[in-house]
């Protein structure tokens, strides 16, 4: 059966020229030549999709449509015929339901594209409504069916009533949990892209501070302490110190720091803090501990994880301005599967549960949706970073760990952190290695695409009688070793370069130079490393570095015999 399309265009020969060329598509054209007739027209047969003109005396294209799509189906497509450059008024059509446009002049192959697949979509969403209308008079006859023989069976019809509401109960918890699901993917998706563009920041501003802080050590080195410049060099270094801590924070949320997991009890790292959040937070705030007489020990970094608990804390403190109760509780749990489904990265079995509420003032549903972001904060301005929650985002996700937020408004807050159960109960301390003189006469190619880098690191290590060759990627470091007479004793090289990573760079030029040693530098944490290195353990420097550390683990890294 051919397709009725209605077209509305004060102009003759366009309507004409329009009908012409589409009934031999196998069209059935009908034509208006005002919104007037086109009303008329489709309030006296069935048309099957409108073909509308904007710029008609009277009543324009967009008026005609608000009155026209008040008198069809839903499913009957309109699509607007337009002159170049109305994009304005074709996103307000489009907004008000309308289905697509053309621009004249009109190519008439993509018109006829635009047409067909109109009535497919017509004619799809069409079954659908006419599917969804079958279904809603099938259960209401069902219903009405039912309640008929409820009346008359009351007794023996309460058994199937009570499994088909278990039925749509479980239906229900089944929608409900893929909604969760498809909610917890999109948030874990939007923090892991936040993250990697936390961690990008971070990287790049560990590099500036590299020269930041090289520099500075320069100048106060040639400044008498008595320089009234001494003292303002000094203030630099402070300030690079605290931008330091913040691309610290950055990478922490972005699971990019460095971490020194060891073997730990939850219930003694919470006791060994509890003095200090006593003399942190104000006396007018109750503090609760719930510690269990044993839990299972956990793999951590004391220091992150003590950190994690002081965010918390303090958070809790500034949400009871006039005093609450702040609780602290750590126990065992084992994870049902089913208690794993509501969580997107959770898998089931043993955990140590760290529980940190208050009675403060809570938080909103739309805040919950942001407060792990960097920089998200409701805070006044100068009251805080916005970076303390981030931060405990990150230290849990890097120890393989899972939290969770439950609160509303007037109501407090609990945060629970799971951590992953460990059956170890003790780690074992590798002795730091006593270094005599961190002096050297070797000969080191420092291979850094950031110039600034660069510079610093070769003033650094000449100091301490090195030679320094220098390279801005792997083609350059591969160029000025042909070159090099002399052996070349160690690579340092940034873990990031253009074209090939430095662990690539490294297993390239270990083919020809078989001796020479290797130390990664970057403003990523020793975890990329080890993912670069298929998870061989590498020396490593993290930026930005001062001259005393990169001197140390250079003397270290050379006297360590060739493996």
């Amino acid at each position: 059966m051919k397709k009725r399309l209605l077209i509305v265009d004060d102009e003759t020969r366009i309507r004409h020229m329009l009908a012409k060329r589409l009934e031999p598509k196998s069209y059935t054209v009908v034509e208006a030549e005002s919104g007037q007739q086109a009303i008329k027209i489709i309030q006296s047969q069935a048309i099957d999709l409108v073909l509308l003109d904007q710029n008609m005396p009277e009543m324009d294209g967009l008026t005609t449509f608000e009155k026209i799509k008040n008198l069809t189906e839903p499913t009957v497509p309109v699509i607007m015929l337009t002159a170049h450059g109305s994009i304005k008024l074709v996103l307000t059509f489009l907004k008000a339901g309308g289905t697509d446009f053309e621009e004249k002049p009109i190519d008439f192959d993509i018109l006829h594209i635009k047409i067909e697949r109109a009535l497919r979509a017509s004619e799809k969403l069409g079954q659908e409504i006419k599917h969804r209308k079958d279904a809603e008079i099938s259960l209401k006859k069902a219903h009405d069916t039912l309640e008929k023989r409820v009346l008359v069976r009351t007794a023996a019809l309460a058994k199937t009533n009570k499994k088909l509401q278990s039925q749509i109960a479980a239906t229900q918890k089944a929608e409900k949990t893929v909604q969760l699901k498809d909610e917890q993917l999109r948030q874990a998706q939007k923090m892991e892209s936040i993250g990697r563009l936390a961690g990008g920041i971070a990287h790049d501003f560990n590099n500036i501070l590299t020269a930041i802080i090289g520099y500075c050590d320069f100048l106060r080195n040639d400044l008498s302490p008595d320089n009234p410049q001494h003292e303002d060099v000094c203030e630099i270094n402070k300030a690079a110190e605290r931008a330091t801590a913040l691309t610290q924070q950055l990478l922490a949320f972005s699971r990019r720091q460095s971490l020194q997991p060891e073997i730990f009890d939850l219930n003694a790292i919470v006791k060994d803090l509890h003095q200090m959040l006593r003399n942190l937070i104000s006396k007018n705030i109750r503090i609760l501990l719930d510690l269990t007489a044993k839990s299972n020990p956990v793999k951590v970094d004391k220091t992150q994880m003590e950190q994690v608990i002081l965010n918390l804390a303090l958070n809790a403190r500034d949400s009871m301005p006039s005093g609450g109760e702040l609780s602290i509780s750590v126990k065992t749990t084992e994870i049902s599967t089913a208690e794993a489904a509501d969580h997107l990265d959770l898998s089931p079995g043993c955990y140590v549960l760290l529980e940190i509420s208050d009675s403060g003032k809570g938080i909103d549903e739309e805040t919950q949706s942001h407060i792990f972001e960097p920089f998200f904060t409701t805070k006044a301005p100068g009251k805080g970073t916005g970076l303390g929650l981030s931060t405990v985002y990150g230290i849990v996700k890097q120890s393989d760990g899972h939290i969770a937020v439950v609160s509303s408004p007037d109501k407090g807050t609990k945060f629970t952190i799971f951590l992953p159960c460990q059956a170890e109960t003790s780690s074992k301390t590798v002795p730091e290695q006593t270094i005599e003189s961190l002096d050297g006469t070797e000969t080191i190619l420092f291979v850094e695409d950031e110039e600034s880098v660069r510079n610093v690191a070769k003033r650094i290590l000449e100091d301490y009688g090195y030679t320094v060759i220098l390279a801005n990627g792997a083609t350059e470091a591969q160029t000025v070793l042909a070159k090099q007479k002399n052996p070349v004793h160690l690579l340092i090289t940034d873990l990031v370069l253009p074209k090939i990573s430095g662990p690539e760079l490294a297993k390239q030029l270990s083919k020809t130079y078989k001796n020479m040693k290797v130390l990664y530098v970057s403003g990523y944490s020793h975890e990329l490393l080890l993912e670069k290195t298929q998870g061989i353990e590498s020396a490593f420097v993290q930026k930005p570095f001062i001259r005393l550390n990169l001197a140390r683990r250079v003397r270290e890294v050379l006297d360590q015999p060739k493996q």
